[in-house]
């Protein structure tokens, strides 16, 4: 360690910490000893320097996502909450920016010929059949006979 310097501080390196948040935030497992002391590290992780570590992992957020990049301690990539809405609906990016809903949506209409058509948007199919299952319960309960008709269209956001 002779001559190293804490990248922040600037004092020698003779009380080393290993430093993981700048590339577990890239998505890297590696870790160094040649970056930052003991006292510097600890410090960006505490309240009194605003938890610097945390903020610095949070600007990544939206590379990691579009990138699809796993971070250093194996975890997914993050889920990008609340980014908007289209028609009342609120917008989650998945992995590789992929577009979800937050909850599924069922909307009910009437159609030209007097029949009900149930319109339902779910993030994904599972929770699409999950939806289509409860509608089924729904109307036994209501004493309606639903057609034993296989018709349906199924539109998905995300693959």
């Amino acid at each position: 360690m002779v001559g190293l310097k804490c990248i922040y501080c600037e004092d020698p390196m003779s009380n080393s910490s290993v430093e993981h948040i700048i590339q577990s935030a890239l998505g890297s497992n590696l870790k160094s000893r040649n970056l930052l002391c003991a006292v510097c590290n600890n410090h960006f992780s505490r309240k009194d320097s605003g938890y610097m570590d945390s903020c610095l992992v949070d600007q990544f957020k939206l590379f990691r996502n579009l990138f699809s990049i796993w971070g250093g301690r194996k975890t997914p990539p993050p889920v990008l909450r609340n980014v908007g809405k289209i028609e009342g609906m609120t917008i989650h990016l998945g992995p590789g920016g992929t577009p979800i809903f937050a909850k599924s949506v069922r909307e009910e209409s009437i159609d030209e010929n007097g029949q009900l058509i149930i319109s339902v948007s779910s993030r994904d199919i599972e929770k699409a059949k999950e939806q289509y299952e409860h509608i089924k319960r729904q109307f036994k309960e209501a004493g309606v006979k639903l057609s034993n008709s296989k018709k349906y269209k199924l539109s998905l956001l995300s693959g």
